[in-house]
């Protein structure tokens, strides 16, 4: 469909089109299209709709050891050291141990994370870039690839000796997978009411379908303002690791308002299309 046309220059697809197909995510391209049973005039009308900002962050973490004479003077209070110290001295040796020089005690621990965010327009799906400010320091490599073993040891640390945190992490990840879920079934239905829009502006005089259309729209102009939300949620979740707590109720929250627009929107829809059997019945009444 998207290959230059030569002779025929009619069946030429719209640019945004093969852009998205040269750049965007085919296979969901391809589901799109036989949702709109190939009809090309809806296809290229649903692409168009569903172009959608991308937000890309890109996270910058400063991590390392630190002694608790150097937090005191990055101005940590002291409340956020001891807390630090007792969680770096839970975790064991991958966060805690002796300077070499003059046997002080240093703490592995995060100083500062920032983010910074551009946006496109893009059909595919958010995506977040997660990357390190600095490596450990060289005397902690050792000998070969021991520096790459201790930062392993660290993060399978945090996994194991925090077994509370798994039920945590299984809630998060349920609501990751239901809001992926949810965000697609939405714009599902948001395109089954387009072509209802469609087809009573074809099939029906506008005196007979104004009122109606008019609900309609406002319907699907509430679903996407709720879409846009939970697209937000998913791009501060990517930023977030899909693991606060802060990020779960968000999530939570984006999916109960959207599913309360989508069921007002989905009961107008099947009025108009079972109301005495027949739309023009229902117009007519």
């Amino acid at each position: 469909m998207v290959a230059p046309k030569t002779k025929r220059k009619d069946l030429a697809v719209p640019e945004y089109v093969a852009k998205e197909w040269t750049e965007g995510d085919k296979n969901g391209m391809a589901d799109l299209l036989l949702r709109c049973n190939f009809s090309k005039e809806e296809f290229f009308n649903q692409i168009l709709i569903i172009v959608k900002k991308k937000k890309s962050y890109q996270v910058v973490i400063d991590e390392g050891w630190h002694s608790e004479s150097d937090l005191k003077e990055l101005g940590w209070s002291g409340a956020k050291i001891a807390g630090a110290k007792s969680h770096c001295l839970a975790l064991g040796e991958s966060h805690a141990r002796r300077n070499a020089y003059d046997g002080e005690m240093e703490f592995f621990v995060v100083v500062r994370e920032t983010a910074k965010r551009t946006e496109e327009s893009s059909y595919e799906h958010e995506q977040s870039k997660r990357m390190k400010a600095e490596h450990d320091p060289v005397n902690e490599l050792g000998d070969d690839f021991a520096g790459l073993d201790a930062r392993a040891k660290r993060e399978t640390d945090i996994q194991t000796k925090k077994p509370d945190q798994q039920g945590l992490m299984n809630k998060y990840l349920q609501t990751k997978a239901s809001l992926k879920t949810f965000m697609s079934s939405s714009l599902s239905k948001a395109g089954k009411l387009r072509l209802l829009v469609r087809d009573l502006k074809k099939g029906y005089t506008e005196s007979a379908t104004s009122t109606s259309i008019k609900t309609l729209e406002s319907h699907i102009a509430d679903m996407d303002k709720h879409y846009d939300a939970c697209n937000d949620a998913w791009a501060k979740g990517e930023v977030e690791n899909f693991s606060t707590e802060e990020w779960y109720k968000l999530a939570e929250q984006c999916m109960k308002d959207g599913t309360f627009a989508n069921a007002k929107a989905t009961a107008f829809e099947t009025k108009i299309r079972t109301s005495q059997g027949k739309v023009c019945n229902f117009f007519a009444g």
